[in-house]
């Protein structure tokens, strides 16, 4: 039989406040049957910090990355950081509302041209 070659896919989160959707965002992301998920929740300054222990605990074989975006800089640096850390072929950056800013959309294409890796990139 044959193996099929399978991407990773970074699963970008930004969160934030803490709501019970949030779980079921988390949680839907590392249920995939799909064996190639690293996830990157950012924790923005305003949200109360995640416990991501849980979460490691239930998904030993999943890549779960949290980073928190300090309170002197803007999201787009945040996320600047973030994508440096992932390793994803394909990514998917999901940022709710706050992706209309201008510099935030800026940060990130700047950001994805140094990704020479990513073949692909959505922001949701």
């Amino acid at each position: 039989m044959e193996k099929t070659f399978q991407p990773l896919i970074s699963v970008v989160i930004v969160v934030e406040d803490i709501t019970a959707s949030y779980d079921r965002i988390i949680d839907s992301v590392l249920k995939q049957t799909y064996p190639n998920i690293e996830l990157a929740v950012i924790q923005s300054h305003s949200a109360q910090s995640i416990a991501m222990d849980e979460y490691k605990r239930t998904y030993p074989d999943k890549r779960i990355l949290v980073f928190s975006q300090n309170d002197n800089e803007c999201l787009g640096i945040t996320l600047q950081r973030t994508l440096q850390q992932l390793n994803g072929q394909y990514c998917s950056i999901n940022t709710g509302r706050v992706v209309w800013d201008e510099r935030i959309l800026q940060s990130l294409v700047e950001a994805l041209k140094l990704r020479h890796n990513a073949d692909f990139s959505c922001c949701v």
